[in-house]
């Protein structure tokens, strides 16, 4: 648990309703901002957020029912309460640096990928800077994608969506790079091993991402790795 930055769930079997849902949560969330405000801490309503889950089936298709506008209170040091905001399923929150939200996807977080890199373009003396194109590749490798890799690998995104995010932006870089903007779409992002460019590759950069958090967790002790083994195995029995 973070202090700073702290999921809390409310799940219980026995639960059956959204009103039961709600009630049982605002019993937790009083104990929790009570139990912060005791021991010196303090919720900030304004980053405070929550999401109510609830499904419907259609004609056996699952999906997202529309949850009921409501209220939610946290309880401040000097004993006033606060209302903290009801979120929808498909809005995208930022939490521990990355934008998701419980319908998945991740939109939130490659809209800001794509702004991130338009900023790097347009807004960080790239432009016009006139930099030497070494020292612009030192930037691009050290500065930029740094900063677009982070959190990658958690992400639920399709490949396909990531595939074409960041053309408009490889276009304009390359330029800032030294290399020609005539030069063909498939040798930007190919390695220089085969002949290419060496941009990088979203799609490439995000699956080595997943594989890396996979070998990092796989068959460990921790509640992540049993996950991941569970997905896993899950996959096996639907593949046959």
């Amino acid at each position: 648990l973070f202090v700073d930055d702290t999921d809390l769930y409310t799940w219980k079997e026995e639960i059956t309703g959204s009103v039961e849902l709600w009630n049982q949560t605002q019993t937790e969330l009083e104990n929790w901002s009570r139990l912060l405000n005791a021991t010196g801490g303090a919720l900030k309503p304004e980053k405070c957020f929550w999401y109510l889950l609830d499904y419907k089936c259609v004609d056996g298709e699952w999906s997202y029912a529309e949850a009921a506008a409501d209220v939610l209170m946290i309880t401040n040091p000097d004993g006033t309460k606060s209302p903290i905001k009801q979120a929808k399923v498909t809005e995208s929150k930022k939490t521990l640096g990355i934008y998701d939200s419980p319908s998945g996807g991740n939109k939130g977080h490659l809209d800001y990928i794509l702004g991130k890199a338009t900023q790097w373009v347009n807004r960080n003396r790239m432009s016009n800077g006139h930099l030497p194109s070494h020292i612009a590749w030192v930037a691009y490798k050290h500065q930029l994608w740094p900063s677009l890799r982070y959190g990658l690998g958690t992400m639920t995104n399709n490949m396909e969506i990531a595939e074409k995010l960041l053309n408009k932006m490889d276009y304009k870089t390359l330029n800032i790079l030294g290399i020609l903007r005539n030069v063909s779409t498939g040798l930007r992002k190919l390695h220089p091993t085969f002949g290419g460019l060496g941009l990088f590759n979203l799609p490439t950069e995000q699956l080595i991402s997943r594989v890396n958090m996979i070998f990092q967790h796989y068959h460990m002790s921790t509640n992540l790795s049993q996950k991941l083994d569970a997905s896993l195995r899950y996959l096996q029995l639907q593949i046959g």
